[in-house]
């Protein structure tokens, strides 16, 4: 008995896909021969090569697809980053524990024993001026002084914001804390001679740094030397020879004993 096989209920996707091309192919000779017969498929247009055809069209516009998905992508992605630092900027602002109000009086207080207890306030008050410039200079604190620790790198450019002060010689360590307060270990410079210039009355420390504290002549150096201990030594004709520079950098030549 002859076994009859049942041909497939659906085609296979080559036959699918030329059959679509010879569609496509019938359509176009339609639209060109309008109220015509429709020819048939000359013999050099194959089915394989409609096939082909196809095919290749249907990778193209798989690919435009895929490239216009890609795109669709990128482009919620970018707002999506955009939206989560506005969040993340709105989120340090109402959540104190994301920020931290760092209080260079606190750091300072511990440096000045040198100093009479009557004249430490206002050291303390120059030394905290001087740190608070720098670390707007670095925009670190926003209008309530108040610093955000979710900048990128915030720690490295508290330290390097610290260390840029005058009055600051290095900073040992910047580390935040588990209740969310910063803890800064430094070391302030100390004054060590004093130097008399046609501008007045200059600080140097004991590498010669020039620190941002000047008096207008020497009585009123006097009355500040009084309350140091050691008092200072007072170096004169120095600086009238030598061009003093600016705070923070070197007088090379002053003699200054550590």
């Amino acid at each position: 008995m002859e076994e009859h096989r049942q041909e497939p209920r659906y085609p296979s996707p080559a036959r699918a896909a030329g059959a679509d091309a010879l569609t496509v192919w019938q359509r176009l000779q339609r639209q060109q021969h309008p109220g015509g017969r429709t020819p048939t498929a000359p013999m050099d247009l194959s089915t394989k090569k409609l096939t082909e055809q196809f095919a290749l069209r249907q990778a193209q516009r798989l690919e435009r697809r895929r490239r216009l998905r890609h795109g669709v992508v990128a482009m919620v992605l970018v707002m999506l980053l955009a939206l989560a630092l506005v969040g993340a900027e709105a989120y340090v602002a109402e959540h104190p524990s994301t920020s931290v109000t760092l209080t260079p009086g606190e750091l300072v207080a511990p440096h000045l024993d040198w100093l009479a207890a009557d004249a430490q306030a206002e050291l303390a008050e120059r030394v905290e001026a001087s740190v608070r410039e720098q670390l707007e200079a670095h925009d670190l604190v926003d209008d309530e002084g108040r610093i955000a620790l979710l900048a990128r790198n915030a720690l490295e450019r508290i330290r390097d914001a610290l260390a840029a002060s005058p009055w600051v010689h290095s900073v040992a360590q910047v580390r935040l804390e588990p209740a969310g307060r910063l803890d800064v270990t430094l070391r302030l410079r100390r004054p060590q001679v004093a130097l008399e210039t046609t501008q007045g009355v200059v600080l140097l420390d004991d590498e010669a740094v020039v620190l941002p504290l000047t008096f207008a002549d020497s009585s009123s150096f006097r009355r500040f030397n009084e309350q140091v201990t050691p008092p200072l030594r007072l170096l004169t004709g120095l600086g009238s020879q030598h061009v003093v520079p600016a705070a923070g950098e070197t007088f090379q030549a002053a003699p200054v004993e550590a």
